[in-house]
């Protein structure tokens, strides 16, 4: 039995017979086919996780990135188990304290995927992250475990466009199909803003 509960992601390492694991054990195994039949033997398990985890892949040959329902991102070695640790979203004890909360309450919503670059990983933020309910992307330095400054977060809705499909969803309507991509007036790509809605001019409706 691979888990203690149910298996839910398995990734190969790419290029070598070695299966990556996780389960609702909360537990990261790693997995060699190298029996004469041709099945699997256990080559490494990790633990840390208070929570399944739910997205997980190699970084390097000997370093797996992995996040779970414990709202926590991590980093485990292959090699030395003492090298593994949580990648630090800031003082959050401090933050929970002042809040009177638990610690897990005030940390990023659970990741729902992540990507991660090691070119000149020592120069600046390589991996990014989003999150459940949470329009932003995060990025974070490898080489110190911690949270980036930059935080990517896409334009702001045009709010006539918001008042428009919540009436259009109201009256059971179809919304109309908003390019995001297309330029127009006082408009930038990427962002969403109403089709219908007339460009303002300069000292029309009181504006500057």
């Amino acid at each position: 039995q691979a888990h203690d509960a149910a298996v839910s992601t398995a990734r190969f390492l790419e290029g070598e017979p070695v299966l990556l694991t996780t389960g609702g054990d909360n537990a990261v195994k790693m997995w060699i086919f190298d029996q004469e039949d041709g099945s699997a033997r256990l080559l490494r398990s990790r633990n840390g996780h208070s929570a399944p985890p739910t997205k997980v892949r190699y970084y390097s040959q000997h370093t797996i990135l992995s996040a779970g329902l414990d709202r926590s991102f991590r980093m485990f070695s292959t090699i030395q188990d003492q090298q593994s640790r949580e990648l630090s979203q800031g003082h959050m004890a401090k933050k929970a304290k002042h809040l009177h909360v638990q610690e897990q309450q005030v940390k990023l919503p659970p990741v729902l995927d992540f990507s991660a670059a090691t070119l000149r990983e020592n120069d600046w933020a390589n991996v990014l992250t989003c999150h459940h309910d949470d329009p932003a992307a995060y990025t974070w330095l490898y080489k110190n475990a911690v949270l980036g400054k930059h935080v990517l977060r896409p334009p702001a809705l045009d709010k006539a466009a918001r008042t428009r499909e919540y009436e259009e969803k109201e009256r059971g309507e179809k919304p109309i199909y908003k390019n995001p991509m297309k330029r127009g007036a006082n408009r930038v790509p990427g962002q969403v803003v109403d089709p219908e809605a007339a460009p303002r001019r300069k000292g029309v409706g009181g504006g500057p």
